[in-house]
């Protein structure tokens, strides 16, 4: 079992192609999804029912339910069965109707998620807010001896403030 699960929140992430993700951290002991105004997360779509999506926490883990929809929750091809617990995976990717939700475990260590598709996610809401995303510059050598906040003016003096907080923060 991975360290903080039963006490972790989850990060769900929300697309309806081509659109940009919706990211949110929710937490509770149920979470659900659906078309109605009362959902946690609201998929608002004619083809998502009023409440579609149970996720509950478990001592073991997170379980997802079907809650009777209409038109179903699909994970990897398959139609997950109304009404039954079904364990909920680290970076599992369900579709409801239109909408592709991914689903991540956050534990008290922070974001545990093996999914491919973070990258993607974190550029789609940087884009999103628009906000333009750097790559990090090569870290700054220092001679020897020389503090961190020596470091940081020469890399500010040298190639700029970006670098100087990246040396502060390496």
């Amino acid at each position: 079992m991975m360290r903080g699960v039963a006490a972790s929140d989850l990060v769900i992430s929300v697309r309806r192609p081509p659109g940009v993700a919706d990211v949110r951290r929710v937490s509770g002991p149920e979470i659900l999804l659906g078309r109605a105004a009362h959902c946690a997360l609201r998929l608002a779509d004619e083809s998502v029912s009023a409440e579609h999506l149970r996720l509950l926490r478990r001592d073991a883990g997170w379980v997802m339910v079907d809650a009777g929809s209409t038109h179903g929750t699909w994970r990897a091809g398959e139609r997950l069965p109304a009404g039954t617990a079904v364990p909920l995976g680290d970076g599992e990717v369900l579709r409801i109707g239109p909408f592709v939700v991914e689903v991540f475990v956050d534990g008290e260590a922070g974001l545990t998620t093996n999914s491919r598709d973070t990258e993607s996610i974190v550029r789609e809401l940087a884009a999103a807010q628009g906000v333009r995303l750097v790559e990090a510059p090569p870290p700054v050598s220092a001679p020897p001896g020389w503090a961190p906040l020596e470091v940081a003016a020469l890399a500010a003096a040298a190639v700029g403030a970006g670098a100087a907080l990246w040396a502060l923060l390496g």
